[in-house]
C-alpha cells in the first residue's frame, strides 16, 4: 500500500468516526431525557350566583367534582370566592371551609376570624376568600371532591356582623405528576 492509499484509508477512517461522532451527538447527547412531570388534568367549576352559608357544614353542591387520578399522581385543590360581610347579633365569626373527598373532611382547613368591635349594621362589605390543597397520597382511583363551609358566630346583644353569603365561588382542581 503507498503512503497516499494509507493517507486516504486513515482519513476516510477519520472522516467515518466523525460522522459517527456527530450522529450520536444529535441523537443521543442532544436529544433532552424524557420527563414525565407536570399537568395531566385541569377540571374547573364555577358558580356566579350567590350561596347562602348557616352554621352547619354544608356542600357547595354546585362545586362537586369527579376527577379520575392515576397511579403516581397528586391532586391539587383551589377554592376562591368573595364573602359577604353582613350585619347579624354577632361579635365575631369563624368562616371554616374544608375539601372533602369521597364524604371524608380533608385537613388541612380554612378558618378566617375577624373581630367586627365597630361595625354598624349598614357595614357591609366582601372579603376575598382563597385556600388549597395538594393532596399527595390518593390511590388510583375515582373521586368526588367538594367543598364543605360552616360559619361560627360568637353572639352579643349589639348588631355587629357576620358572613352570610359567597359570591362568585370557583374551584380548580388538577392532577400532575411531581
Amino acid at each position: 500500500m503507498s503512503k497516499s492509499s494509507g493517507l486516504a484509508v486513515l482519513a476516510l477512517i477519520i472522516a467515518l468516526g466523525a460522522l459517527g461522532l456527530g450522529v450520536y451527538q444529535i441523537f443521543f447527547i442532544s436529544t433532552p431525557p424524557v420527563d414525565e412531570s407536570g399537568l395531566v388534568n385541569t377540571w374547573h367549576n364555577i358558580v356566579l350566583n350567590t350561596i347562602d352559608v348557616n352554621s352547619t357544614y354544608e356542600p357547595i353542591d354546585q362545586l362537586n367534582t369527579t376527577i379520575e387520578v392515576n397511579n403516581g399522581e397528586w391532586v391539587y385543590v383551589s377554592y376562591a370566592s368573595n364573602a359577604e360581610m353582613d350585619p347579624t347579633d354577632t361579635l365575631r365569626h369563624s368562616l371554616i371551609l374544608y375539601f372533602v373527598i369521597d364524604g371524608d373532611f380533608q385537613t388541612p382547613g380554612f378558618v378566617y376570624e375577624e373581630n367586627l368591635d365597630n361595625a354598624t349594621e349598614d357595614d357591609i362589605e366582601w372579603i376575598p376568600v382563597n385556600f388549597y390543597a395538594v393532596f399527595k397520597d390518593l390511590d388510583p382511583d375515582t373521586y368526588v371532591i367538594s367543598v364543605h363551609v360552616a360559619v361560627i358566630y360568637i353572639y352579643c346583644p349589639a348588631q355587629i356582623g357576620g358572613v352570610s353569603s359567597f359570591m362568585g365561588s370557583s374551584l380548580l382542581i388538577q392532577t400532575l405528576i411531581p
